[in-house]
């Protein structure tokens, strides 16, 4: 992961993205607010094995998490890649809701559900040199980008740790840029 400090990348964001990076509310209801067409394409959601990356950068202990990975998009336009981590402990506090989500917006359920409060919101530029980059770019139509770049949260349940990275797609900045 690039490790750069806030004050050292926010002059880097595009201006019209730093509102998408910053904002403490939904980012699929703020798209659904300003672009038509809104679809979450589910691309995976099982238990998995929690990879380095979970263990070192999110510190997860647990060996095992449901991991669940979506394109968010508007009409034709790949807005971002999410990749959610919800450790064992975490999901069984809320088993039923996690296990109903499907195609759903986990935004909808997070600001929906007054239990879960954000504990942590952090963004970053990533590169080819980062895991987050090969993750969100296996499923862009995009084949190369120089930077992308991540917002990621924390968010808490009943004393239990729920993760979302959210990495921005090439074609929503520029869709952005055009506005």
């Amino acid at each position: 992961m690039s490790t750069t400090s806030l004050e050292n990348t926010i002059s880097d964001v595009p201006e019209q993205l730093k509102p998408w990076l910053l904002t403490s509310e939904s980012l699929t209801k703020r798209l659904r607010a300003s672009l038509p067409d809104v679809s979450i394409n589910l691309l995976n959601a099982n238990w998995d094995n929690t990879t380095w990356w979970d263990k070192y950068i999110l510190n997860i202990q647990y060996e095992r998490a449901y991991i669940r990975q979506v394109i968010i998009s508007s009409a034709t336009n790949q807005c971002w890649f999410a990749r959610t981590v919800i450790p064992q402990a975490t999901y069984e506090k809320r088993a039923s809701l996690f296990a109903n989500l499907s195609s759903k917006s986990l935004g909808d359920v997070l600001f929906h559900d007054k239990s879960f409060k954000r504990q942590q919101l952090a963004f970053y530029p990533v590169t080819s040199s980062d895991i987050e980059y090969h993750w969100a770019m296996a499923y862009s139509s995009h084949s190369i980008a120089k930077q992308l770049w991540v917002r990621r949260s924390v968010f808490m349940v009943e004393g239990e740790a729920l993760y979302i990275l959210e990495v921005f797609l090439p074609s929503f900045v520029k869709l952005l840029c055009k506005d």
